[in-house]
């Protein structure tokens, strides 16, 4: 792996610069990979850069445009070189038909403290949609996530990332994990409530979150005005992440943001439960969902009158399924939860419409038999029962979980319950 990130990473610094003084042409599609990988999954970054050069050519692309942001740190095994940083890239077919890998264009290097953050993430949409116009855009962002917890909480820091950093066992992801420059054992995140407010300018038509616990409806609701569809997972997704190589053909040409979105979860979730070997054993653990997220007004106003039936000081869990493997669970299935905490759901004419709604609401949805959670300490495989490819948190009262003591006080800020009224 050091040998093909050496060899890598050395051709990404010969890359030719943008002239800036010609005219970009309008691209069909534009898509942006924002990748922080200034973490433990720096080298797992590498894999799928490896893997997007080695499969990108003019049958991929057509009249397409990748572009990648990448923060990685730097690399002492480059002598003389410093790859690391923050660069936007343009991934082009190479004219030399001989050559393996596709070139790769470099169009801007930035120097920012913390890529995580707003004005630093707009600045590099601003240089994408500028030195790559098109019709339609997309964007991956690529990294860890806890969904909906704010950026303060520490569910990705210290002995959970210790967890995820082991290389002789299978690993998950968890938006965004850059080391602060004053502590480099400290980590900035950002909340996607703040993504939501930098995306929401540029016409997003799909957001793929290659990273843990994207598919929430906290989170979807935070999203809903800045981007059409949301493709992502409501529980820990594999080190592994998308197979880039068979999901790039599925990004260009000319379907739809819906027909992107849906073709890209299908194939993230027949990749893991067919093809996907780790140590030599199949590991088929994989949840996915597609999100319309212009219905998600919607399904707010279709939840909320469930939630005014719903004791909110003693809401139970006791047979919702769990999204993760922690003792005290922070991500459930949202319907699976909802039909728990009334009385009679299949009387009731409001879960009806409710349900009606959750399925406009999640065009596709897909998983395998079981998912794998790190979240516990150590590694647990958890059988899905039910399944609706939303999560969402429950506030609990009385469990004594420092964690859950700090959602319990942030949760009802979300905009998402307000929306219901919680």
């Amino acid at each position: 792996m050091v040998k093909v990130a050496t060899l890598l990473l050395a051709g990404w610094l010969l890359g030719s610069c943008c002239h800036h003084g010609e005219e970009p042409a309008t691209a069909d599609r534009t898509v942006l990979m924002y990748m922080s990988a200034n973490n433990d999954l720096y080298y797992d970054a590498l894999r799928d850069i490896r893997n997007i050069l080695s499969s990108c050519d003019r049958d991929v692309l057509g009249k397409g445009q990748l572009l990648v942001f990448f923060s990685g740190p730097t690399d002492p095994k480059i002598t003389g070189s410093n790859p690391g940083g923050q660069r936007l890239w343009r991934i082009k077919p190479s004219k030399d038909l001989k050559k393996q890998l596709a070139d790769t264009v470099l169009l801007q290097a930035y120097n920012f403290d913390n890529p995580l953050e707003p004005d630093a993430m707009r600045q590099v949409m601003d240089d994408a949609v500028r030195l790559a116009p098109a019709t339609h855009y997309g964007l991956i962002v690529w990294s860890h996530s806890t969904g909906w917890l704010p950026k303060n909480l520490e569910m990705t820091t210290g002995d959970a990332r210790q967890r995820a950093a082991k290389t002789d066992q299978l690993r998950t992801k968890w938006f965004g994990a850059e080391p602060k420059k004053s502590n480099g054992n400290e980590f900035n995140h950002m909340d996607f409530s703040e993504l939501a407010d930098v995306m929401e300018p540029y016409g997003w038509e799909f957001l793929i979150g290659d990273a843990c616990l994207c598919s929430s409806v906290e989170l979807a609701y935070d999203l809903r005005h800045a981007v059409g569809y949301l493709v992502g997972s409501p529980t820990e997704v594999l080190t592994e992440g998308f197979p880039y190589k068979r999901i790039l053909p599925l990004l260009y040409g000319k379907r739809s943001a819906l027909e992107v979105s849906q073709s890209v979860a299908a194939c993230f979730i027949d990749f893991f439960e067919n093809d996907y070997y780790f140590n030599g054993r199949p590991c088929p653990y994989a949840t996915i969902a597609v999100t319309d997220l212009s219905e998600m007004e919607a399904l707010a106003s279709a939840t909320r009158p469930l939630m005014a039936k719903m004791n909110k000081n003693s809401l139970s869990v006791q047979d919702v399924q769990v999204y993760d493997g922690r003792a005290n669970t922070m991500f459930f299935d949202f319907d699976s939860f909802v039909r728990e905490n009334l009385d009679s759901p299949d009387d009731d004419p409001d879960y009806r419409l409710f349900k009606a709604q959750l399925q406009k609401t999640v065009p596709y949805s897909g998983h395998t038999e079981a998912f794998y959670s790190t979240a516990s300490g150590s590694g647990r495989v958890i059988r899905v029962n039910d399944y609706c490819g939303l999560a969402t948190y429950v506030p609990r009262q009385g469990v004594k979980d420092e964690l859950i003591g700090q959602c319990n006080q942030a949760w009802p800020a979300t905009a998402w319950a307000q929306a219901i009224g919680f």
